[in-house]
């Protein structure tokens, strides 16, 4: 079953996505994530999502189901992967803070 991901910062990136996903996920459309804000942390590839009032740009990969775990592989406690709405009016998957 094939899901979209919310992708922000460095996942834009079609090279970034091949790095992390280990083949090519080609963008597919541009959206935005309202009431988040960035929540990155040094050192961890995959942007992060916090609740907030803020916007975070950035658009929408279609990905396999399976392939979520590879965003918890980066070991984070403090985050996981969660159903958001866009403002799209879309459901995508995003790295949220628990």
């Amino acid at each position: 079953m094939c899901v979209d991901l919310f992708v922000h910062g460095p996942l834009t990136d079609a090279d970034k996505r091949l790095e992390v996903f280990g083949r090519p996920v080609p963008y597919m459309a541009p959206d935005t994530a309202s009431g988040y804000r960035d929540n990155s942390i040094e050192g961890v590839e995959y942007p992060l999502l916090a609740r907030d009032t803020e916007m975070v740009h950035g658009g929408r990969v279609v990905i396999h189901v399976d392939e979520l775990r590879l965003l918890e592989e980066y070991g984070l406690t403090s985050h996981a992967p969660r159903e958001i709405i866009l403002m799209s009016g879309k459901e995508a998957w995003a790295m949220l803070r628990k």
